[in-house]
């Protein structure tokens, strides 16, 4: 899902270091929890996710599903920019993904109250 690079921006035009660096960690932080949220709907034990390592999580959805792509894409992402964070396109990229994928969740949940 793509967002707009303007709101994954947000408050990065004040540019100090550690800002992007800040802002993918609170995003990362946040899209933890939402994944295993919407793994405990797929799965038949809702907290088998909570016990999961990320990475282990990550891997139970399949990049064949919308949520699936964005969530591997970010990690990859966030995995790629992490070793020196250096690149702030990389950053930005990663950034554009967690929110995406936060963004796709909320949809895919509300979609399943419908």
């Amino acid at each position: 899902m793509k967002v707009d690079r303007s709101e994954a921006a947000n408050g990065l035009l004040d540019y100090r270091d550690g800002i992007l660096e800040g802002r993918l960690h609170l995003v990362n932080t946040n899209v933890r929890p939402v994944l295993n949220m919407a793994l405990s709907v797929h799965l038949d034990d809702p907290l088998v996710p909570w016990r999961l390592s990320k990475d282990e999580a990550i891997r139970l959805i399949s990049e064949d599903e919308p949520l699936g792509r964005e969530i591997h894409l970010f990690h990859r992402l966030l995995t790629e920019y992490y070793p020196d964070a250096s690149s702030v396109d990389l950053g930005l990229d990663a950034l554009e993904r967690g929110l995406g994928f936060r963004r796709l969740a909320k949809e895919w949940y509300a979609s399943l109250e419908e």
